[in-house]
């Protein structure tokens, strides 16, 4: 990451930031429960001087409210993009039909990191993707 990306949240970070601020957990609360003394770790995660240990995930998912596959999904995507590119394939289950795991792949491909959530229109045929 270079000195200017540093400046700007990745899409991981501004989706734990938002949440946090949805759910009025300080950074404080955040490095308290990491167990963390203070807030130094947490502003190192955010500033980009520091990456998020990955086994982090689980607990950062339930502590937030986040579904645990799409944070590790968005985390690898930002930090290990060459591992998301070998694990995703192995991520699909055998039992999705031809046009589901292509719907699933469509999705992760207009979603690009957000927080997206599908709704179903007209009961039938209309899909929409409402950002979170």
């Amino acid at each position: 990451m270079n000195k200017d990306d540093q400046s700007k949240p990745d899409a991981f970070i501004k989706l734990i930031s938002e949440r946090q601020i949805q759910l009025h957990v300080s950074d404080l609360q955040l490095s308290l429960l990491m167990g963390h003394k203070d807030t130094k770790t947490v502003e190192m995660y955010k500033n980009g001087k520091l990456r998020m240990p990955v086994k982090l995930i689980p607990f950062l998912s339930s502590m937030l409210g986040l579904d645990v596959p799409m944070l590790l999904r968005i985390y690898l995507s930002m930090y290990m993009p060459d591992l998301m590119e070998i694990l995703d394939p192995l991520l699909m289950t055998d039992t999705l039909t031809t046009n589901e795991s292509e719907l699933i792949q469509s999705y992760r491909h207009l979603c690009k990191n957000h927080e997206v959530r599908p709704v179903i229109l007209d009961g039938k045929n209309i899909v929409a993707l409402v950002v979170v």
